[in-house]
């Protein structure tokens, strides 16, 4: 009888390691497949930022200006550029930026505060609404938020005067 309680004791033991072998290949199993998704999620992230980073868009002067500004990958960027092509007055503010109004406004989320200010960078300026070309420097503040930086035209930014163009930029061009 012994005998017999004993094999019965080993035989449950052993189908209880089993299934509890079962259930850790499962979750291990789980965790990787989790794991994977994750991988290819943030690659499908990566390339979204990455052709939002290489998006370009052209502002066209009056007078024959052209300016080229490369964007960042921000939600405001993207806001921006999905509001083009429009024609807009550009206006003179201060000494060192033109600015002008898209039609919307756009969302800062996930948008950063330059940490510097130069010649040739594209802001936004949360509490008028209005995009910032700026052809000199200036101190960051907490309501301006970075757009892009000029790839070319930098000089041609101070002499917008009237309507402008702003268009998306084919990199091909």
């Amino acid at each position: 009888m012994k005998k017999w309680i004993t094999l019965m004791f080993s035989v449950l033991m052993i189908f209880s390691l089993t299934a509890c072998s079962a259930q850790v290949d499962e979750q291990k199993q789980m965790a990787e497949n989790t794991q994977t998704e994750e991988t290819v999620q943030n690659i499908n992230k990566e390339e979204g930022n990455s052709e939002m980073m290489n998006r370009k868009i052209k502002v066209t002067g009056q007078n024959g200006e052209i300016i080229v500004f490369v964007l960042n990958g921000s939600q405001a960027a993207q806001d921006l550029y999905n509001q083009l092509p429009f024609t807009v007055e550009v206006e003179n503010f201060s000494t060192n930026e033109k600015i002008f109004y898209p039609s919307d406004k756009l969302s800062t989320k996930n948008t950063p505060n330059p940490s510097s200010v130069d010649v040739g960078t594209l802001a936004y300026y949360r509490p008028w609404g209005n995009v910032v070309m700026f052809y000199g420097g200036l101190r960051p503040n907490s309501d301006l938020y970075e757009l892009g930086n000029v790839v070319s035209g930098k000089e041609s930014i101070k002499n917008l005067s009237g309507s402008i163009t702003v268009e998306k930029e084919d990199s091909n061009e």
